[in-house]
């Protein structure tokens, strides 16, 4: 009898060791779905890892999923689209392109839809991120889908006209057969449809009309990246038989010039209007063959990357989309309207409405030295130059001036803040001969800025400053030599008590920070690659609060998985407790 309980407990005991590693299928698993549309969670990772990937800030959570036929399709919209050259997903071992469901250009995303066999599996990606000029590089990623967030989407009436409802995961506004970003076919141009207002080129009497137009690689049919910062169609004017196009550039103040071909030369383009807060400009030349593709050389400065190169593009105008502008009517006062493409504005490029002016005409205390300023709070206007030379580095973007200058016993000590601190990691200034790290007055993670000082012994002298700067997403890092030059004739009294955060002294100041926190504002939400270090956990936190608002609703996807490790430990207890009352089960055996 003893033989047959050991031998009871002995597979008894093995059975309790095997069972947690039997896996329970879910009652319910995702092909259990039936026809329709649900959404779905997802994170995206880093190859290989549990490590949220950055690619994930740059989607739109939940994705849309369909089942038909059986089979699981889920769509995701894609954020800063432009950067986003291609999207492929893993299909039997080898990687495919994501269908292009549809394209949304005025908000920079797209929405792409691929088949999925298994959801509770990872699935690879690859995709190719190219920020022009900075940063082009393929990345292999993987998306893993949350089963127990599978939401159904509630049906919508049709509308009375009998319209169906839009999928999910397609944003409002948006056509299903928009082109795929990195087409080389040109969208549709004013007057292809065969409007009967067109007009060959050389019969085009003096007037208004619209143009299409391609922006080519130089010396090839291929579109240049050039293409997307440009408005379709161009403004074209004739007068006196001289044909003019009017142009109007987007991201405006990273394209510094923008030269074209006349007579064998690059001259600057007429700068007709500058729009601050939508970051545009719209130049005009003239044209004397628009059959003729046009030479363009242009500058392109982006300080948040440090780049700074010149290209060499071609216009390719389409003189079949020529299209008449009708004429409106004068205001009221007479006034006529606008010229097509023209966009309100007055400043000129090269203007930069920032803290390069350091002179103030207004200072009372103009020309005063370190001996002559009484102790006190003072600011004073400063320009930060490449090194050796009166122009301006592209440091000087990431500075706030005027900066809080200090004087206490006829010492100065002068301090300001800098932008996109977690970008700058070392600045140092030369003293007495070496270069020493400026003292942290204060942080402020949330702006990700910081306030930096240091003492100085002449403003009228340059300070020669060393930076660091380091942006881990784009791979970058460099130092540079520069020069801080104070402008002593700006310096002014401050009633504050706090290192200023931006230009007191000059409105122009304030509309260049209002301008680039526009810039940032369209980029950082759906645009741009802007890197901002906590977007991913935000992202998450954003996918969980959406998924716990829907908890209530979600589609039957129970795991019973953890049943077996419970059922184990209610078992081995059950075990103890015969283990230690054996004597009295024996006793009761043998009666």
């Amino acid at each position: 009898m003893k033989k047959r309980i050991r031998k009871f407990f002995a597979i008894f005991m093995v059975f309790l060791l095997l069972l947690p590693t039997v896996k329970i299928q879910p009652v319910f698993a995702e092909s259990a779905l039936a026809d329709g549309e649900y959404t779905i969670g997802f994170r995206v990772l880093k190859n290989g890892t549990e490590d949220t990937s950055t690619m994930d800030g740059y989607t739109v959570k939940p994705a849309g999923l369909t089942v038909q036929n059986g089979k699981t399709y889920v769509s995701v919209t894609l954020k800063s689209s432009e950067w986003i050259k291609t999207f492929q997903v893993e299909r039997n071992g080898e990687y495919v392109d994501a269908e292009v469901v549809s394209t949304n250009e005025a908000e920079n995303t797209r929405v792409v839809k691929f088949e999925v066999d298994d959801l509770t599996k990872k699935l690879n990606v690859q995709t190719r991120v190219a920020v022009p000029g900075v940063y082009d590089t393929v990345h292999t990623v993987q998306f893993q889908f949350d089963v127990n967030s599978i939401t159904p989407v509630q049906a919508e009436q049709p509308e009375e006209g009998g319209q169906e409802p839009e999928n999910p995961g397609q944003e409002d506004g948006e056509e299903p057969n928009d082109p795929t970003p990195g087409d080389t076919k040109p969208n549709p141009q004013p007057g292809e449809d065969g409007n009967q207002d067109e007009q060959p080129a050389e019969q085009l009497q003096d007037g208004e009309y619209t143009i299409g137009f391609r922006v080519l690689k130089n010396g090839t049919e291929d579109t240049s990246t050039m293409d997307g910062y440009t408005v379709k169609p161009a403004g074209l004017t004739v007068q006196d038989g001289k044909k003019y196009v009017s142009v109007t550039l987007k991201n405006s103040g990273w394209i510094k010039t923008f030269q074209v071909e006349r007579n064998g030369q690059y001259v600057d383009a007429e700068v007709v209007s500058t729009n601050d807060v939508e970051d545009t400009r719209v130049v005009k030349f003239e044209v004397d063959d628009l059959t003729k593709k046009l030479n363009v050389q242009t500058r392109v400065v982006i300080p948040q990357y440090g780049y700074d190169g010149s290209y060499t593009v071609q216009i390719q105008f389409d003189v079949d989309s020529i299209k008449p502008v009708k004429k409106e009517q004068p205001d009221e006062d007479g006034q006529k309207p606008e010229d097509p493409g023209k966009d309100p504005g007055t400043n000129k490029p090269g203007d930069n409405p920032s803290n390069n002016n350091n002179q103030n005409s207004g200072n009372k205390n103009g020309g005063q030295t370190r001996n002559e300023l009484a102790d006190g709070l003072y600011t004073v206007e400063f320009t930060v130059l490449k090194n050796g030379t009166e122009e301006p580095s592209m440091v000087n973007d990431y500075v706030v001036s005027p900066a809080l200058l200090t004087v206490k016993n006829g010492q100065l000590d002068v301090a300001f803040t800098l932008l996109k601190s977690s970008w700058i990691t070392k600045l140092q200034v030369e003293r007495n001969g070496q270069y020493q790290d400026v003292e942290v007055r204060s942080k402020n993670e949330k702006e990700d800025t910081r306030v930096v000082g240091f003492p100085i012994e002449d403003l009228s002298k340059k300070v020669n400053a060393k930076i660091k700067v380091d942006i881990p997403d784009l791979q970058y890092h460099n130092t540079y030599d520069i020069q801080i030059a104070f402008d002593p004739d700006s310096v002014k009294p401050y009633d504050g008590t706090g290192v200023p955060t931006k230009d007191t002294n000059s409105s122009d100041q304030d509309q260049n920070q209002n301008q680039d926190q526009n810039q940032q504002n369209s980029n950082s939400d759906d645009d741009s690659l802007t890197f901002n270090r906590d977007a991913d956990q935000q992202s998450t936190d954003d996918d969980a609060s959406n998924n716990s608002n829907n908890s209530t609703v979600n589609a039957k996807t129970a795991d019973l998985s953890q049943i077996g490790l419970y059922l184990a430990l209610l078992l081995g207890s059950l075990a103890i407790i015969v283990w230690k009352n054996r004597s009295r089960l024996l006793i009761h055996l043998k009666k």
